[in-house]
């Protein structure tokens, strides 16, 4: 598929934000400590967060003709697979820009994304709201609810630095059996040889 000229433009700015990418405005203005509430900011939108405060937050917005965006989703399921989900939300905002419900099914399939949580922003609002200035834009928001940084096309390591800082924990090693893994044989316990020949 042709990338329209908005695609093109969106991704020549996506390449200027990586030379020098500022915070989102609304986010975090110069001099301020921490930013504003993300609960509140997006109260009585289309994007409902309000299930899961008190939880850090890793919110990607994505779109599959973004290429930067496909380079950045084996690293965001390497973060789910890695950090405790009692403590992370991650959720990956599709941005229908020139894109439908089945991209989001294609970008799950190929990255063994489906027990992830993926928010359809259909008519762009949530886009319009964050004032998005490219694609990939990822915003971590502690615990408190209060946006602590905003990255673009960030690499694994930059996103599990923001997340530990946020004071998430990696996840328990679980005991339970990882379905289709086969199980490993008994532990047999060797018979003593008897002493003095046969009974």
């Amino acid at each position: 598929m042709k990338k329209t000229m908005t695609q093109r433009l969106l991704c020549l700015v996506l390449s200027a934000l990586l030379l020098g990418a500022p915070s989102l405005a609304w986010a975090q203005e110069e001099g301020q400590e921490r930013g504003i509430n993300i609960f509140e900011y997006f109260e009585g939108s289309d994007l409902d967060l309000s299930p899961y405060k008190g939880k850090a937050l890793f919110l990607n917005f994505f779109t599959e003709w973004c290429g930067y965006c496909m380079d950045e989703m084996p690293s965001i399921k390497q973060i789910f697979e890695t950090y405790s989900q009692d403590e992370l939300q991650i959720v990956l905002v599709h941005c229908w820009d020139g894109e439908d419900a089945s991209t989001t099914e294609r970008v799950k399939e190929r990255f063994g994304m489906e027990d992830m949580t993926f928010f359809e922003d259909e008519t762009m609002s949530v886009f319009g709201m964050v004032g998005l200035q490219g694609y990939p834009t990822s915003i971590f928001v502690g615990k408190d609810g209060m946006v602590d940084s905003v990255t673009y096309a960030a690499s694994y390591e930059q996103m599990a630095e923001i997340i530990e800082g946020l004071g998430v924990g990696v996840q328990e090693v679980s005991e339970a059996p990882i379905p289709g893994a086969t199980a490993p044989p008994p532990t047999v316990a060797p018979v003593p040889a008897s002493k003095g020949g046969n009974p």
